[in-house]
């Protein structure tokens, strides 16, 4: 669905999802952070498939897309940081 005729577009946004393969830090135990451990996490491997992200996203572009009746292009860039 397009905007509607006559009506000019608003262009688009474009969202950036950043995945991080890997992480290391801190995990705290106690609320004033003062214990805890060290802790290596990775990124779970269905979150490697674009789909995963795409599929997220679809309500989102449905919503923006209704409330802005068509004119505002939404575009989700999905980068993986090793």
């Amino acid at each position: 669905m397009g905007a509607a005729e006559g009506v000019e577009p608003l262009g688009s946004l474009q969202l950036t999802v950043v995945r991080v393969a890997c992480a290391t830090g801190r995990r705290p135990a106690k609320a004033d952070l003062s214990e805890g451990e060290d802790v290596s996490l990775t990124l779970d491997p269905a979150l490697e498939d674009r789909r995963i992200i795409d599929a997220s996203f679809s309500l989102f572009r449905a919503y923006t897309r209704a409330i802005t009746g068509g004119r505002l292009t939404l575009e989700v860039l999905s980068l993986i940081h090793i």
